[in-house]
């Protein structure tokens, strides 16, 4: 057989080298390994080149271009197309376990947050500053999000990978394994054919020399005629084994230097593009996990530039931020507010006048006049001494001897009553038939009994005189006051803003003008554009509880004359007390903003999935509103529209409002999910087309 020209099989194409090949005398090469230490971005390029000029060791092309080289190529290439698989499906479970992460940990983040509030907690600067940690867990939450994102493509390059290569392999292997099989048959046939040719000559042989190889039997008779036809079979025979051993030969050939080795080709790049790709995603996949470990190390300690003032904290920062000592004082000051009085009545002995008169009866009054002098008997005076022998207290003296009533009357004056007033006790009178010994008071007159008002610092009342011996036989009583009628109300009373409907505040305030916007918004939304548009988390963090009182106070009293344009007048620090005082006036509106009337449509249109047609039904809704909702909100939504302008530095995007004002404005429960999912896309659907919806100044 002549020798064989070595074809070129490297993925590219090359001039056409000639060696001789063969099974008989070739020994499998032991594999080569390449070892690296830690290679870095430097030397990466160059661990490839020291690798790339295996594919044209001579060993290797006399393998791939053997008679097993196409098979082992074909199960070579599905061992890729099996790993690119098992990638792509470790990037979707991957994907799915971080988004799961991500929904869950923002979850629960925005629960604690609410329940904090909601559960009565403590408020104050913890919740402040749990709120900052919280909301830079959402954005490390969101480098997350893009993390996913870039694994769910990664899972589809990936599948595209190995189903563009299985495709591939398996046209090749059905091609490919066909010529091979050619081979395979014509080499069996000329092998048939040899034997039979074979069979004829030992048959022709034996013929010629009946003695040879016959051992038993009779031996045939050897006629010309017999031998003639013998020659005949041997010649085709011959002529037969000739033309398939020429045929397999040319068989070979062809395949051995032109298909086998394009064959090989073809497979190579297939094998080289699916590794490479699985490679280039992996390269990519550790990019993507330095990334997210970067963007979140920036998120935890954010960059500081060397004298800047307004670099974002770190979350260690924040957390250093919360002051015990401050929320414990603010809450403490909130008390008063809390409970409408800090100390209760004190407890006083009080006789009655029955049970003085009954003391008296029968003994002759001597000088009962204005002060109420009576004699009583020696034992009634003995009990009376008697009974101030327990230790002081803090309180007027009900009896006193006659040379202490001049002190008791300078300093401890009677409290005046006022209507509900529980310091005061009333004491009916009593008729002269009972009490003929003390001096008749007018039926129609209630008697009020001095009492010490509860007060942050109380005065203690002068300590009884325990001077007289027990056996006294005078006693007196204070002179009774007559109560003084209540204080006239006032004849008008300014409306407070809070809880009052929003169409009768709106004429209150501006009769002239009922459209005009109540002072409350105006005032706060105007404070939040100039101050607050750039704040971290504003409406999303809540403000001081004391300063939101404060304010809500002011607009409650005197809404008028409150200028917040000047926060510090008032005692105002933080912006995010302004802004929770707007959302806490729309929370207490007898009726949301929106109105429960259109509540259930409101609903349905958020569940609507295509873009114009929800807004479309949003916006049918707004334009059934009453005038004085339409107003509020048409300029509650431009306000909202420009606080998201500035997302890049509040955090504040028209999500984020949306999750936040929807159940405000919508009226839904924020502990139904649901409900507030759906409340936080109508007024995210609002805020995206508020320049469709409402005309724009």
């Amino acid at each position: 057989m002549a020798d064989n020209a070595t074809p070129d099989i490297s993925p590219v194409a090359s001039t056409t080298s000639t060696a001789t090949h063969g099974l008989s005398s070739y020994q499998s090469p032991s594999p080569v390994t390449t070892t690296t230490t830690n290679p870095t971005p430097s030397n990466a390029q160059s661990i490839v080149a020291n690798s790339s000029h295996l594919l044209e060791d001579p060993k290797m092309r006399d393998i791939l271009i053997s008679d097993v080289g196409v098979e082992s190529l074909v199960a070579r290439l599905k061992q890729s197309v099996i790993s690119a698989k098992e990638l792509a499906g470790y990037t979707k479970k991957r994907a799915a376990i971080e988004a799961d992460r991500v929904a869950d940990a923002n979850k629960l983040g925005r629960h604690t947050k609410d329940a904090m509030r909601r559960d009565g907690g403590r408020q104050g600067t913890l919740v402040r500053q749990f709120d900052e940690l919280i909301d830079a867990n959402e954005r490390i939450m969101d480098a997350v999000s893009v993390f996913v994102t870039a694994l769910h493509a990664m899972h589809d390059e990936l599948s595209e990978l190995a189903k563009k290569n299985e495709k591939s392999r398996k046209a090749l292997k059905e091609s490919s394994m066909r010529d091979e099989k050619n081979l395979i048959e014509a080499e069996q046939n000329a092998e048939k054919a040899r034997s039979k040719y074979v069979s004829l000559c030992e048959e022709m042989e034996r013929l010629k020399d009946p003695n040879k190889g016959a051992k038993f039997g009779f031996n045939k008779k050897n006629t010309p005629q017999h031998e003639q036809e013998l020659q005949t079979k041997i010649n085709s025979a011959e002529s037969e084994y000739r033309q398939r051993v020429y045929t397999a030969e040319k068989q070979r050939k062809d395949l051995v230097n032109q298909i086998r080795p394009q064959n090989v080709r073809k497979l190579m790049n297939h094998i080289m593009e699916c590794d490479s790709g699985i490679s280039l995603q992996l390269q990519k996949y550790s990019t993507l996990n330095e990334i997210l470990a970067l963007n979140s190390g920036f998120i935890v300690s954010p960059l500081k530039p060397v004298g800047s003032t307004t670099a974002p904290l770190s979350m260690k920062e924040m957390a250093a931020k919360i002051d015990d000592e401050l929320d414990f004082y603010n809450d403490v000051l909130k008390i008063p507010t809390v409970r409408k009085q800090l100390n209760r009545p004190e407890v006083r002995f009080i006789q009655h006048p029955l049970m003085s008169s009954v003391n008296s009866y029968g003994n002759s009054s001597s000088g009962a006049g204005a002060g109420g002098l009576h004699k009583t008997s020696t034992n009634t005076n003995s009990y009376a001494a008697n009974s101030f022998n327990s230790p002081p207290l803090n309180t007027t003296n009900t009896f006193s001897s006659p040379s202490t009533i001049a002190t008791t009357a300078s300093t401890a004056a009677p409290v005046r009553a006022e209507p509900n007033n529980r310091n005061s006790m009333i004491i009916p009178s009593m008729s002269s038939s009972i009490a003929p010994s003390i001096a008749p008071v007018p039926a129609a007159t209630p008697i009020a009994m001095p009492m010490a008002m509860p007060s942050a610092s109380p005065v203690a009342s002068p300590a009884p005189n325990f001077s007289e011996p027990a056996n006294q036989s005078q006693l007196s009583l204070p002179a009774y006051h007559e109560a003084p009628d209540p204080a006239p109300a006032p004849t008008s009373q300014v409306v407070p803003s809070f809880g009052t409907d929003l169409a009768m505040l709106m004429e209150l305030e501006n009769p002239d003008d009922p459209t005009m916007i109540p002072r409350v918004v105006s005032q706060c939304v105007t404070a939040i554009d100039k101050f607050g548009a750039d704040s971290l988390g504003i409406y999303r963090t809540e403000g001081d509880p004391v300063q939101v009182q404060t304010l809500k106070q002011l607009f409650d009293t005197d809404p008028a004359n409150v200028d917040l344009s000047q926060p510090a007048k008032y005692g105002i620090g933080d912006i995010h007390a302004v802004s929770s005082t707007l959302k806490l006036y729309f929370r207490e509106l007898p009726d949301p903003l929106l109105t429960a009337e259109f509540r259930e449509q409101l609903f349905n249109a958020a569940r609507i999935d295509i873009d114009w047609k929800r807004r479309d039904a949003v916006h049918t809704v707004i334009n059934n509103l009453v005038d004085a909702n339409y107003i509020v909100l048409r300029y509650l939504t431009f306000h909202l529209f420009r606080v998201a302008h500035h997302e890049a530095t509040n955090r504040m995007g028209i999500v984020h409002l949306g999750t936040v004002w929807g159940p405000i404005l919508v009226g839904a429960n924020p502990d139904d999910t649901t409900e507030a999912a759906l409340a936080a896309r109508v007024v995210e659907t609002i805020l995206y087309h508020a320049e469709h919806i409402f005309e724009a100044d």
